[in-house]
C-alpha cells in the first residue's frame, strides 16, 4: 500500500501530465455552455424585436386597408412605412417567422392599392425563404391572382397547375375565374365544376358561390352554342 507521501507524489505526477488537458476541457465546456446561453438570449431578443416590428407593420396594413380613393400625404407615408418595416424584417430578421408574415402582410397592402409588382416581389421572396408547403401553396395562389390582375393570365394558370387536397377547390375556382376573364366560358365552366367536386366537407359553404359562377358561365356557353347553330 502506498504511503501518504507516495499518493501525493502520484497525484502531482498525474496532474503535471494531464492537468493542462483537463483545464482545457473544462474551459471548452464552460465556453460552450455560456455561448449557448448567449445564443439563446440573442435569439430571444431577436424574436422580440421582430415581433415589435411586425406589430407596427400590421398597424400600418390595417390603416392602409381603410383608405378609399387617392392617397393623401399621410397615407403615402403609411405605405412607405409598411415597405420599410417589411424590408427590415426580411433583411435583419429573416431567421424568424415574422419575416415571412411581414412579407405576406406587405404584399396584401400592395395588392390593395393595385401595386401588383411589389406584391409579387414580396410573395416570391416568401417562396424562397419558406419551405412550408401549405404556406407556399397559399403564396403561389396569391402570386397567380396578382399576375392575372396585370394581364399575365397564362403565367397565372401555370402557377395554379398543382395543389394538394386542401387547395384543390380554390385553385380550380381561380383557374375558372381566369378563363372567364379570358372569355373562355367552356374552360371556366369545367374548372368551376371541378372546384365543386374538390370541395372538402369543411369547405361546403363555398358550394353556393361556385354554383352561381357555374350557372353564369353555363348561360354564356348556351348562348354561344345557340348562335353557332
Amino acid at each position: 500500500m502506498r504511503t501518504e507521501e507516495e499518493q501525493i507524489a502520484a497525484i502531482k505526477n498525474w496532474w503535471s501530465e494531464n492537468g493542462t488537458q483537463l483545464i482545457a476541457g473544462v474551459v471548452v465546456i464552460a465556453l460552450g455552455y455560456f455561448g449557448y446561453q448567449g445564443w439563446q438570449t440573442n435569439q430571444h431578443e431577436q424574436s422580440e424585436a421582430a415581433a415589435d416590428i411586425y406589430e407596427q407593420l400590421q398597424q400600418g396594413v390595417v390603416a392602409s386597408s381603410s383608405v378609399q380613393g387617392s392617397l393623401s400625404a399621410f397615407d403615402l407615408e403609411t405605405v412607405r412605412t409598411i415597405g420599410y418595416l417589411a424590408d427590415q424584417l426580411q433583411n435583419d430578421h429573416s431567421d424568424t417567422g415574422y419575416s415571412v408574415l411581414g412579407a405576406i402582410a406587405a404584399a396584401r397592402a400592395a395588392a390593395d392599392r393595385d401595386d401588383y409588382a411589389e406584391a409579387i416581389t414580396r410573395l416570391e421572396w416568401v417562396l424562397e425563404a419558406d419551405a412550408d408547403s401549405t404556406t407556399n401553396q397559399l403564396v403561389t395562389y396569391r402570386i397567380a391572382l396578382a399576375k392575372a390582375a396585370t394581364g399575365s393570365e397564362q403565367e397565372a394558370l401555370a402557377l395554379l397547375s398543382g395543389e394538394d387536397d386542401s387547395y384543390a377547390a380554390i385553385y380550380a375556382e381561380s383557374r375558372g375565374d381566369i378563363y372567364r376573364q379570358l372569355g373562355d366560358n367552356p374552360s371556366a365552366a369545367f374548372q368551376y365544376e371541378l372546384a365543386v367536386e374538390k370541395l372538402l366537407p369543411e369547405q361546403a359553404n363555398y358550394a353556393a358561390a361556385l354554383e352561381f359562377k357555374l350557372a353564369n358561365v353555363a348561360a354564356g356557353v348556351a348562348v354561344l352554342s345557340a348562335q353557332a347553330q
